[in-house]
């Protein structure tokens, strides 16, 4: 049985959709006694009718892991903002690491200005062009005002921007022809949709030259209507050309229809790709199944799986959460619609969000009390449920067993582990960020902040190297941490950074130390050494084609070698990592099976080596790092 902390929160919330160097210790869970018949099976849960509000939690478990130190990482504010929400559930595809060139393409919503409704909202955009970053951008990459943007670099180097547009009512793209320079254009009818409102909240994945989208048709709450009689609608949009033309749009999703659910939360969806495999999650907080879409080539069809089961079918603020039918409301379990989602080098799909529990006790008054977990939830396709990973969340600091906050603020109704992110290298290690409660820890007004924390895993989910903090300042808060999908031998991500908790565009209750508080963008680098991913001398071995490379990671000076020692001259093209073709080298002589490749004038990062020949056609990854 795996253990949760849990705290009531007195706190009631609307059912409408609303727009955080040190040592990784192990995180706080509660005593198991402390509540009946609690277990993952998703359909029930019950016996926490009794929880009081508390502000300390005690567990029992032994230490987790071993406590990791920081060595030494990079911080760069890039930008600022004194629009502080930057998702409602789910964080966009807001960094592009190209390891072939290194350069960075970073973006977030910004307002440049703290006027009211924030009139100047738009998309902040930074670059770094493989030596330094740009200037801090002013103003908004948009015409209009806009909001939570992602961005996408395909293989001839465009970049394309989707967020969208509340002057006009529709997904927005900005794009244009090169990474990092020249005039952005602007359409406002390639994702154009006929919902009222049209559609928000889009989430955006690429590969290749296509581009993927899902979004949700504007709800009732924020001035919509219903779509074929769903409250946010997902839809699902590709481009196989880079953006030029749309040739699938307004796709609705297997099963999703008035007959099976009511509605869907802002921003509580995520999409991935990688190669033709491209995977779907929704859910949202409160009231849907986590439900995964999967297509194997490249978005023509779809398979279904229900990845968690919400314990009430189309549950409305009509259900009165009595799970074990004994009269009596009590709490469930949910998701809290902050996913994460990867699909990893072999095609498998790996999903993560906030655990949160809800309780309803009154009919039709669009309110629910809600709880504080501690947990962050994990399932892959090689699992029968989600599971909660043990060893990441809020940590116990002080190691006295009790988690200890004198109060939180408020951020979007989600738990004290909330927001992953993930990313993958080459060779399959996987890497999460996520945001938790600090404790003994407090802003200007007494209230505990947030930091960011990364881990990693390098079988593939099984297990997680024990948290790091990469919020410098431990009075600051960190918000939103989004890692560059694209890892080598560092792990890079951006998070908000301000120094009060919580944020100011929370819905009906702001923070009142951050109305007209500006915020910053950091961006990190951290190596994955601290993480204990070892980039040390490795061979990379096609076992199909008799072919490996190395060594690997290498200073340029790489070695292939064939087991077939009979193998003519070769042909290899060196590509980087979003497909783009850097050097070809024609007639490569092959003396005892062996063939000396020079990429020395290549720069830091992931290249593809393509080998071709009379008896061999294969593709090994190679890290280029000269430092």
């Amino acid at each position: 049985m795996k253990n949760f902390t849990l705290i009531a929160i007195g706190l009631l919330m609307a059912n409408a959709s609303i727009g955080q160097t040190t040592t990784g210790k192990k995180p706080a869970q509660v005593r198991p006694e402390q509540y009946k018949a609690a277990t993952l099976v998703p359909q029930t849960l019950s016996g926490m009718e009794k929880m009081e509000a508390a502000k300390q939690i005690t567990y029992s478990n032994n230490p987790i892991g071993v406590p990791q130190t920081v060595r030494e990482f990079t911080e760069t504010i890039i930008g600022t903002t004194f629009y502080d929400l930057q998702t409602n559930n789910a964080i966009s595809d807001r960094l592009i690491y190209n390891s072939g060139t290194g350069t960075i393409s970073a973006t977030w919503t910004m307002s440049p200005d703290a006027g009211a409704g924030a009139p100047n909202r738009g998309t902040g955009y930074n670059f770094f062009n493989g030596t330094a970053w740009d200037e801090q951008p002013s103003e908004r990459i948009e015409t209009q005002r806009t909001g939570f943007p992602n961005i996408g670099i395909t293989s001839n180097g465009a970049e394309n921007v989707i967020a969208h547009n509340t002057t006009s009512g529709v997904m927005q793209q900005t794009f244009r022809a090169t990474t990092g320079t020249g005039t952005w254009s602007e359409s406002l009818t390639a994702l154009e949709n006929d919902a009222t409102l049209g559609n928000l909240w889009s989430k955006t994945a690429t590969n290749g030259n296509n581009l993927h989208v899902i979004s949700l048709t504007c709800p009732v709450a924020n001035g919509g209507a219903l779509y074929n009689n769903i409250d946010g609608m997902p839809l699902y949009y590709r481009s196989t050309d880079g953006g030029s033309t749309w040739d699938k749009t307004n796709v609705e999703l297997q099963d999703i229809t008035a007959e099976n659910y009511v509605a869907f939360s802002g921003d509580a969806c995520q999409i991935d790709a990688n190669g033709n495999t491209v995977a779907i999650v929704v859910g949202g907080s409160f009231a849907n199944d986590v439900l995964l879409y999967k297509s194997t080539d490249n978005g023509d069809t779809w398979s279904k799986t229900i990845v968690y089961k919400h314990p009430y079918f189309k549950f409305t603020d009509d259900t009165i959460t009595d799970t074990n039918n004994d009269g009596t409301p009590d709490s469930m379990r949910t998701s809290d619609g902050s996913f994460a989602l990867l699909v990893d080098n072999a095609g498998m799909v790996h999903i993560w969000w906030g655990d949160m529990f809800i309780l309803n006790d009154i009919a039709g008054d669009a309110a629910y009390s809600y709880y504080f977990t501690n947990a962050l939830m994990y399932w892959n396709e090689t699992k029968t449920e989600a599971t909660a990973i043990e060893n990441l969340g809020a940590l116990d600091d002080d190691g006295s067993g009790v988690l200890e906050f004198n109060d939180v603020g408020t951020f979007a109704f989600k738990g004290l582990a909330a927001y992953p992110s993930a990313g993958i290298d080459a060779n399959g290690n996987i890497y999460l960020s996520y945001m938790a409660l600090v404790e003994n820890s407090s802003d200007g007004d007494g209230k505990a902040v947030r930091h960011v924390y990364v881990s990693a895993s390098t079988d593939g989910g099984e297990s997680w190297a024990d948290p790091i903090d990469v919020v410098s300042d431990e009075f600051s808060e960190g918000a939103y941490g989004a890692i560059a999908r694209t890892v080598d031998d560092h792990l890079r991500l951006t998070y908000q950074r301000d120094f009060c908790a919580g944020i100011s565009t929370t819905s009906g209750n702001p923070d009142p130390c951050n109305v007209g508080q500006e915020n910053e963008i950091i961006y990190i680098e951290l190596p994955v050494l601290d993480l204990g991913i070892n980039v040390g001398v490795q061979n990379v071995q096609d076992a199909t084609a008799n072919l490996s490379v190395y060594p690997n990671p290498s200073n340029g000076h790489t070695t292939l070698e064939f087991r077939n020692k009979a193998q003519q001259n070769a042909t290899v093209t060196v590509t980087n990592s979003i497909g783009r073709v850097m050097l070809t080298l024609n007639e490569v002589q092959v003396i005892n099976g062996k063939a000396q490749v020079d990429l020395s004038g290549m720069e830091n990062g992931i290249y593809y080596l393509q080998v071709k020949s009379d008896k061999n056609n294969s593709t090994l990854p190679v890290t280029i790092c000269n430092n």
